[in-house]
């Protein structure tokens, strides 16, 4: 279940969600709540964590648990293959801070996002929340977009 709210917006009003001449059209599907592996706070350990080796390797799933609301003062990027989930009992906040893009995810990454809310992502061209590169895939459980903006594609850009 993903929950867009109408404070979502583009340059020139309405709401959509963009697809970028993709044939066929990305599909959202649902995925289990992860076990978490790494546990983090801050926007620094968030980084630190996508950066990390559980990250990075091939071998082995990174499964990052947001254990508190994070504000974000540049895009995350999503290399590889990571789950990104709440670790406690409420949604957890990723906060554009009316600033940046929340998430970036590459040709080739996979993300599975459980019980997280994108909040005011800001780009002054595709996606204030999250931009699907071309072959990257995106997966969401129970994700809610609020007050994200940017010229093209409000909250999500594929």
């Amino acid at each position: 279940v993903i929950v867009f709210s109408s404070d979502n917006y583009q340059t020139g009003g309405g709401f959509e969600v963009c697809y970028d001449d993709v044939s066929p059209a990305p599909t959202v599907t649902f995925a289990p709540t992860p076990a978490f592996n790494i546990l983090v706070s801050t926007q620094s350990q968030l980084q630190t964590a996508l950066n990390s080796n559980e990250c990075t390797s091939s071998e082995a799933p990174c499964e990052i648990g947001v254990v508190n609301d994070v504000g974000l003062s540049e895009t995350l990027y999503i290399l590889d293959s990571v789950a990104l989930g709440s670790a406690g009992p409420d949604k957890m906040r990723l906060h554009g801070g009316g600033s940046t893009r929340i998430l970036d995810v590459f040709p080739g990454a996979t993300l599975d996002m459980s019980r997280m809310i994108l909040q005011n992502g800001y780009s002054l061209a595709y996606a204030g929340a999250i931009y699907i590169y071309y072959g990257g895939i995106v997966t969401m459980l129970y994700c809610e977009f609020h007050e994200n903006y940017a010229s093209l594609g409000g909250a999500i850009w594929a």
